[in-house]
């Protein structure tokens, strides 16, 4: 497989989970054929979580298997998202990041369109990406919405 053709994205699948509280999360797990050198597609999920009010509450990247918690203070907003490197290393934009955030070397930049986004269905993100080596990702979110969102 050409460098090209495994920095080329699949798609970008989209799933969204209410709660009774009004809170709730969003995750775009972007698909791409691979891995790195591993030889199975990749799967990277940026989660925005929002409180009961609609107001971002927190910003959540699993980087290199562990998962990265920004606060939306620091988060610049629109969101701007790059991936650097074969293993598609996630880094949103941050306030303090420099005007030329979209022009450091080794990012693959991305001009997403609403055609490259599709709804989650159950076969969509291959179990093992789900867990992860840091436990399960909805754990995760769940966990940190519990602590950091509701009321």
């Amino acid at each position: 497989m050409s460098r090209e053709a495994k920095n080329t994205l699949v798609n970008i699948i989209y799933e969204r989970e209410d709660f009774p509280s009004g809170s709730c999360y969003e995750i775009f797990w972007y698909h791409w054929p691979r891995d790195g050198l591993l030889p199975w597609e990749d799967y990277e999920p940026i989660v925005f979580a929002y409180n009961y009010r609609g107001e971002l509450c927190y910003v959540l990247v699993r980087r290199a298997w562990k998962h990265i918690v920004m606060n939306p203070d620091e988060v610049f907003w629109p969101p701007q998202v790059l991936f650097r490197g074969g293993s598609h290393h996630q880094f949103v934009r941050m306030t303090n990041d420099e005007e030329d955030f979209l022009d450091q070397p080794g990012l693959n930049v991305l001009n997403i369109t609403s055609s490259n986004v599709t709804p989650l269905n159950s076969n969509s993100i291959p179990d093992w990406n789900i867990s992860g080596l840091d436990g399960s990702i909805y754990d995760k979110i769940r966990t940190i919405l519990r602590e950091s969102c509701e009321p």
